[in-house]
């Protein structure tokens, strides 16, 4: 555990989205255009020197992945005092046709005060485009409803967010609803390029039954073509409970890895669990939530991938 993380710190954050600039005619139409703005920002303060003591468990671990013979220093150096990174976004929605649109940002970053002077080395651009289709099928006079989303998929919940939560990915996900039943198909890129998961391509097939308006249950089976390739070796059974009402949801997930008979049950075992509530003040949405973690020490085996670097010591970002 960590001894002391801050004296005092500051934290302010800042939100505004939705501020709508243009509409060319309804989105419901063939057509239309639709141009909002967002900006976020976020200031850290610490006064006087803070103090961030590795535990010696991961003092060991790094000793180790450096190939080294003595223990590094258990104080973390790179702890800026004042930390500002902030973003500014444009984003459009171009409606193809009804229920289906194509959503083009644009988002220029600043890193934060702590990068030093105010310069371009330490700003960037990027786009992010996602496309949508809302819809609905009939099937043997049956009306099922159909919503697809591809490309860049941002802040990814994968289920009730056991595995992939919190995260920038691309690829696809599919959901097919028709009554009390809902199956979804997801698809995520190439994990292992630049994250530090031995993870490849992931897919995952939920199938999720509403039991009462307000609660259902539901299972999915997660594979991945990691780095090993051996059948089962990287294949994950869950099961997923949800309730909501009003502005009160709670949520579960217990996943189940399907290693080889060697490792212990309780070992290949992790849930999640969580509370959210969620408020409306002045056109504003504000979320309040909490969750529980629980990993099996053989749930995440052979994931870490110690070759990666996440700064480069040549560049400011």
């Amino acid at each position: 555990m960590m001894r002391k993380l801050f004296k005092l710190s500051l934290l302010i954050l800042l939100s505004i989205k939705g501020i709508h600039v243009y509409s060319q005619d309804s989105l419901s139409k063939k057509g239309a255009i639709d141009i909002s703005t967002s900006l976020w920002g976020l200031a850290f303060i610490t006064p006087k020197n803070p103090s961030i003591i590795i535990p010696n468990s991961l003092l060991i671990r790094r000793t180790l992945y450096n190939n080294s013979t003595t223990k590094p220093d258990k104080k973390i150096t790179d702890n800026p005092l004042e930390h500002a990174p902030m973003y500014f976004a444009l984003h459009s929605k171009t409606t193809i046709s009804e229920g289906i649109y194509l959503n083009a940002d644009l988002y220029a970053e600043h890193r934060g005060i702590s990068y030093g002077v105010y310069n371009t080395k330490n700003m960037v651009v990027y786009p992010v485009l996602n496309f949508n289709i809302n819809d609905t099928l009939a099937l043997l006079k049956q009306k099922i409803y159909v919503k697809f989303s591809a490309l860049h998929l941002l802040n990814e919940r994968l289920d009730n967010g056991l595995y992939i939560y919190n995260v920038d990915v691309q690829g696809a996900k599919l959901n097919l609803s028709h009554g009390n039943l809902l199956l979804e198909a997801s698809m995520y890129g190439d994990l292992s390029n630049g994250i530090g998961l031995k993870i490849d391509d992931l897919y995952n097939l939920k199938i999720q039954k509403a039991i009462s308006k307000t609660q259902s249950f539901g299972i999915s089976l997660s594979v991945d073509y990691g780095f090993f390739k051996k059948l089962f070796q990287d294949n994950y059974l869950n099961v997923l409970y949800n309730y909501s009402k009003n502005n009160h949801s709670v949520y579960a997930q217990v996943g189940f890895r399907l290693l080889n008979a060697n490792n212990k049950f309780s070992e290949k075992l992790a849930y999640v669990t969580g509370y959210q509530l969620e408020k409306s003040f002045l056109k504003h949405s504000h979320k309040l939530g909490v969750e529980v973690r629980y990993y099996g020490r053989t749930f995440n085996s052979n994931r870490f991938d110690d070759s990666l670097r996440f700064r480069d010591a040549d560049k400011p970002i």
